[in-house]
């Protein structure tokens, strides 16, 4: 860590602290007091914390992440950054994900089952965690579409006109009552026509003319090359 003049200074401790259903392994009044122990913590009034302690990591770029620095946490990172091929980015561009408050409405794995006149013209191709491999998704037998009434036009994300799509206008009016009723689009100030068509807050910021660029996830546990497991530090 840099301080005035640029003299080099030890970064600061850091402690974490956050609710957790974990099972714990010790106890404190409250979670003021939690703070003074480690690892799964329950307290008085019946909530448990996670508590980690560690160094407050400021050794990239000022712009950069900051985060709790532990030696089990940093000797995890080694064995990733030692095993793996790349990094997310080294593939794509990072995007946000999908926020649909009603997946079983946009996302279904059974479009194939509806009549050929009912089934929705704007569907798409869905990356999710149930067939996230390394490099490449896996191929499933009954894979996930989205229905997706949004285009990319010079860059900026864009409803579709569905007029232009009556099937996909009459699956959504179909479910109207519940697309409109959702909480999570009403206090983001939607309209009435915008919250039934809404499929994502958030917003996928790519095209879908292809299918998304593969992703690699990390697992929950690394195979390394002496065949054991590095699992992920808690």
């Amino acid at each position: 860590m840099h301080g005035k003049k640029d003299q080099r200074m030890s970064c600061p401790r850091f402690t974490s602290i956050y609710e957790t259903t974990q099972a714990a392994s010790t106890r404190a009044r409250d979670a003021m007091s939690a703070v003074l122990h480690e690892g799964i913590v329950a307290v008085d009034d019946g909530r448990r914390f996670e508590v980690r302690h560690g160094a407050l990591d400021l050794r990239g770029p000022l712009q950069g992440v900051w985060r709790i620095a532990t030696a089990a946490g940093d000797a995890w990172l080694a064995t990733v950054q030692d095993h793996t091929w790349g990094t997310f980015r080294d593939i794509g561009k990072i995007r946000v994900g999908v926020k649909t408050c009603a997946d079983k409405v946009f996302i279904r794995d059974d479009w194939q089952d509806l009549p050929p006149h009912m089934q929705p013209e704007l569907l798409r191709p869905l990356i999710t965690h149930h067939i996230g491999r390394c490099f490449k998704a896996a191929v499933s037998g009954k894979p996930r579409r989205i229905l997706y009434p949004h285009a990319v036009v010079n860059g900026c994300r864009a409803a579709s006109d569905l007029a232009h799509y009556p099937r996909s206008k009459a699956y959504l009016e179909s479910h109207r009552q519940v697309l409109q009723s959702r909480r999570y689009v009403i206090d983001g100030g939607r309209t009435g026509d915008e919250r039934m068509r809404m499929p994502l807050i958030a917003g996928l910021e790519c095209g879908f003319g292809n299918p998304p660029p593969p992703c690699l996830l990390v697992p929950r546990s690394i195979k390394t090359k002496n065949s054991k497991n590095a699992p992920v530090p808690t």
